[in-house]
């Protein structure tokens, strides 16, 4: 795999992307689904409009990236996010992942690996 700007801007896309996730989560942590009318104003806090800046920051980085490399290059390594958010979610929610998962996200890994091969 040789070296692209594409690529920078796909890391920036994949840590955009997985760190928006991890807000998502956060700002909805407390959530109370009770109230339909007020669903939207609890949605009204700092990790809701940051992830919403992040998400842009994702799609933005994504037009670079695919200007600069193909999309059969770029396409794949966006799955590197499946891994990262659950490893972050069991440090900072304490999700606990099973064995299975584990298995999952190696073979995942692998196959990324064989892909850009």
């Amino acid at each position: 795999m040789k070296f692209s700007l594409g690529y920078l801007f796909v890391f920036i896309n994949i840590l955009a992307v997985t760190i928006s996730q991890v807000l998502i989560k956060k700002g909805t942590e407390n959530l109370d689904t009770s109230n339909g009318i007020y669903i939207f104003t609890q949605l009204l806090n700092v990790y809701i409009y940051f992830s919403i800046f992040l998400s842009v920051i994702a799609i933005l980085s994504w037009f670079f990236a695919l200007s600069k490399l193909t999309l059969s290059q770029a396409y794949p390594l966006l799955s590197v996010t499946f891994p990262l958010v659950l490893l972050i979610s069991s440090i900072i929610f304490d999700d606990q992942i099973s064995s299975t998962q584990w298995i999952g996200m190696f073979i995942m890994i692998f196959g990324l690996y064989l892909i850009t091969k």
